[in-house]
């Protein structure tokens, strides 16, 4: 069971942008290796989730700076039963994540899902290609992966957030020896987690190559009569994550030094902003 610790810690550690990440197990669809045997070998909540703590209180950290790098690992599973603590109940608070996916009921058949085939290459060079039915494909209506609404986690990073969630197929039950009565349903939903903050928006109007859905689309002060927009990436979740460009056919005045930023454009008073930030025309003073 340690992978799963393990491969949620990798997830944080390995990319600076992810706040946290989690394996939520449905109710008794967790198995351990140690468990051999036929009946009551399954875990009742299993949910290894490794967050990014802040560190910058710590007592070895002089100039009160976080680091980044210090992580939580916990199982959420490791709780009474029947509490405000068990993320498959409805009182579970952030739970939003977990009704996306599971429990895996199907209206009809499980057969129906979109079918995927695995080729597994052993060490001594036999093949085996393994059928499972699972979630929809990337270039199908909803797709494998499904974003949350932001929300606020509470008593744990205590931050805001919002998550990627996409289902995990395995069959069930498992290590019966009778594969006629094991069938790929989701067991469990991996969920990754990103500061909301840290999001970027894209301010910039739609373009070729940038048509997508954007409820930010257009909200540049760019003067579109000698500037166009060009997003800037990284800012997060704030006004001014762009920069204004001359237009083909137009320049920087000789006193500017590089692209209006839009951070300085958005706190600009009324009188800055139509006295400047523009670019002349090629061959005018």
């Amino acid at each position: 069971m340690m992978y799963y610790f393990l491969s949620t810690v990798a997830d944080v550690s390995s990319n600076p942008h992810i706040n946290a990440s989690a394996i939520y197990f449905s109710p008794n669809m967790s198995y351990s290796p140690s468990y051999l045997g036929f009946f009551n070998k399954t875990f009742p909540r299993f949910a290894p989730r490794t967050f990014r703590a802040d560190d910058f209180n710590d007592p070895i950290h002089l100039e009160r700076i976080s680091t980044l790098n210090t992580f939580t690992v916990q199982d959420l599973g490791a709780i009474p039963v029947d509490t405000s603590y068990d993320y498959t109940s409805d009182y579970y608070r952030i739970n939003e994540w977990y009704k996306l996916w599971l429990p895996d009921n199907v209206k009809e058949r499980h057969d129906t899902k979109t079918t995927y085939q695995v080729e597994i290459r052993y060490a001594n060079n036999t093949n085996e290609t393994f059928t499972f039915h699972g979630p929809q494909d990337a270039d199908e209506k909803i797709g494998p992966v499904r974003w949350t609404r932001p929300y606020f986690d509470c008593g744990r990073s205590n931050r805001w957030l919002v998550a990627a969630v996409s289902p995990i197929a395995d069959i069930y039950p498992r290590h019966t020896g009778f594969r006629h009565v094991e069938y790929p349903t989701y067991t469990a939903v991996s969920v990754v987690e990103m500061d909301f903050d840290r999001i970027d928006i894209n301010q910039c109007p739609k373009s070729q190559g940038n048509d997508g859905k954007n409820i930010f689309a257009d909200t540049t002060r760019c003067k579109k009569e000698t500037t166009e927009c060009e997003p800037i990436h990284g800012w997060g979740f704030r006004r001014g994550g762009y920069q204004c460009r001359c237009n083909p056919g137009y320049r920087l005045p000789f006193f500017v030094r590089r692209p209006y930023l839009g951070e300085v454009i958005e706190r600009a008073t009324s009188e800055q902003f139509y006295n400047s930030f523009d670019c002349l025309k090629i061959g005018c003073e």
